[in-house]
């Protein structure tokens, strides 16, 4: 009795041990076995309330403020997958697979080829050192380097863990002409700008050999916003997988210009085994309109973790 209950624990860790606070890399030193399933149930949410009401999606849903018909995941599924997977047994008594993903459109190679040509085996671009011109958020290198060796990453516009507080960077209004035929392909259906509703906007590197450890990203960010992949640079040797307790690994087509939204409450990992790079163009959307500020030049290197409180004092942006 005893062995068989220790298979069954490990089976529920298996897909539930990973958090990933900040979307970029886990926020804390946690390897691949995890806490203890008892230690992650005890352990205090840092930011939103431990119970997971419904009022961590307070203000934040407007599904009518979305076109009808647009693919997407139900923010009230995130919410509710949640609250399964933090309990002893995940999924016992639900009938229904949970959705790990929804295919959003084919974006045309036309509309990805200016951004495509502008990057690809662009070495400088992902350099510290050539990003300073765009602001920075640090406080974060550590365990993107210790859990996603490889990737590399430039922030367009990012918001803090509870998805309130929005930076737009510099290159976000320089780059617009690269991104603009792909935000028409993929939300040009939208009657509003999709602009007024992002939370996180960024490019994501994985060089050959790159891998992104097994992970949940964590956050009330992640509960607020529909996550969409859009490949930009691909190779047929990378795996995106996505690990279901229901129904096991499931991967993902990440062929150029297949855009899909990601519920990024479950556990996923990512493999580049090919030799060539892969980019993605990630962005978090919300339903409602943000409130933006302005990182403005390259003295402005703030720390992530308390984004909340030097955000007011930046530049409003409209």
């Amino acid at each position: 009795a005893a062995a068989t209950r220790e298979r069954k624990r490990r089976r529920h860790d298996k897909f539930r041990t990973y958090p990933d606070d900040d979307g970029g890399a886990p926020d804390n030193d946690q390897n691949l076995q995890g806490p203890p399933v008892q230690a992650l149930k005890k352990k205090p949410a840092r930011y939103f309330g431990s119970d997971l009401g419904p009022e961590v999606l307070k203000g934040k849903l407007c599904p009518k403020c979305l076109p009808a018909g647009f693919p997407r995941l139900p923010l009230e599924d995130k919410l509710k997958l949640k609250r399964i997977l933090r309990t002893n047994k995940p999924m016992e008594g639900v009938q229904d697979a949970i959705p790990f993903h929804v295919e959003v459109c084919k974006v045309p190679l036309s509309a990805i080829a200016p951004l495509a040509n502008a990057i690809k085996n662009n070495e400088t671009l992902w350099t510290a050192e050539f990003q300073r011109s765009n602001g920075r958020l640090d406080g974060r290198d550590g365990n993107q380097h210790k859990f996603k060796p490889g990737v590399q990453s430039v922030h367009f516009v990012f918001s803090d863990q509870n998805g309130d507080s929005l930076v737009r960077f510099p290159w976000w209004y320089s780059w617009q002409p690269l991104f603009q035929p792909i935000l028409d392909a993929v939300f040009g259906s939208f009657e509003d700008s999709i602009s007024n509703k992002i939370i996180r906007f960024q490019l994501a590197r994985m060089t050959p050999g790159a891998k992104i450890l097994k992970h949940q990203d964590m956050g009330r960010w992640v509960l607020v916003a529909h996550r969409v992949h859009i490949p930009i640079i691909a190779n047929p040797d990378v795996r995106f997988e996505v690990l279901h307790p229901q129904l096991g690994v499931q991967n993902i087509d990440v062929s150029i210009g297949q855009a899909f939204e990601l519920n990024n409450v479950f556990p996923h990992q990512v493999f580049n085994d090919g030799p060539y790079e892969r980019v993605h163009l990630v962005i978090d959307y919300g339903e409602v309109k943000g409130e933006y500020r302005r990182m403005e030049n390259d003295s402005e290197n703030r720390e992530y973790n308390r984004m909340s409180a030097w955000w007011p004092s930046l530049q409003k942006d409209v």
